[in-house]
């Protein structure tokens, strides 16, 4: 009996021991799986976080990829607006010097030519076949380049007009104006000073008084150059150069250019 019951006390000795071990275990494993879920929890807030600066981070790049495009394009075309400018400038500058020097030689040539013109009518009046054949082979020759000159000259203003878009655009409105009313003079200095017929008498004039065709000739070009040179043209345009450095100075931050005093 004493061995049973000492067998039963074992028994639950060890089911105690057991029972309390599992306990053990229980309690420990539950503590741990409590510890591996908050730190997966924790590792997913700072994924979460971390995914979210991320994307912060990567808009913020975008908007500074676009600012810093943007500033490239507008750094792009302040340059080539320069460009444009320096461009416009230059050509203004040739263009209305080209201008002024053809409506010279197409006066020049006008001159020539009406004055070979008369001639001519002066050596037929005389009978004298060689030098009047001289003088209308003149008076074509001068005719045919008249004609050339004036097609440059054409060509030239009309390449001032398409120069005014710019200029209203990119400049003032006095340069602008400016370039606009040397157009308009040109074309009125493009305009015969005289008829056919005042030469044909001015060149009988001088004739009497030299006997000698080209001396009158001569006589008589100098006269309408005298014409010619009262244009306003060349003060315009000198005018129209001043305004051009005037703007340069200015927007390049200096003071307008002075002319220096010479001494006596």
């Amino acid at each position: 009996m004493a061995s049973e019951q000492l067998t039963q006390i074992m028994s639950f000795l060890s089911g105690g021991a057991i029972l309390l071990v599992m306990q053990y275990y229980l309690t420990s494993y539950s503590r741990e799986k409590g510890k591996n879920l908050a730190t997966k929890e924790d590792i997913e807030a700072i994924t979460d976080k971390i995914e979210s600066v991320k994307g912060e981070h990567a808009k913020q790049f975008e908007n500074y990829k676009l600012k810093l495009w943007q500033e490239q394009q507008a750094h792009l075309w302040a340059r080539e607006e320069s460009k444009l400018k320096i461009e416009t400038f230059k050509k203004s500058v040739t263009d209305v010097a080209k201008v002024i020097n053809l409506v010279k030689r197409y006066q020049m040539l006008i001159s020539e030519r009406e004055l070979a013109l008369a001639a001519a009518g002066i050596t037929k009046d005389e009978e004298n076949g060689t030098a009047y054949k001289m003088y209308w082979d003149k008076h074509q020759e001068y005719m045919e380049q008249a004609h050339s000159a004036y097609a440059d000259f054409r060509e030239i203003t009309a390449e001032m007009s398409g120069l005014f878009a710019l200029f209203s655009i990119y400049f003032n409105f006095e340069l602008a104006n400016s370039l606009t009313t040397i157009v308009r003079l040109a074309y009125s200095e493009v305009e015969m000073k005289m008829s056919r017929a005042k030469f044909s008498e001015l060149l009988k004039n001088e004739y009497e008084k030299s006997s000698s065709l080209e001396t009158a000739r001569e006589v008589v070009g100098v006269y309408y150059d005298g014409i010619c040179a009262q244009s306003p043209l060349p003060t315009e345009s000198q005018r129209f150069f001043d305004l051009l450095k005037m703007y340069v100075h200015s927007e390049s931050g200096g003071a307008p250019a002075r002319e220096e005093t010479r001494s006596s």
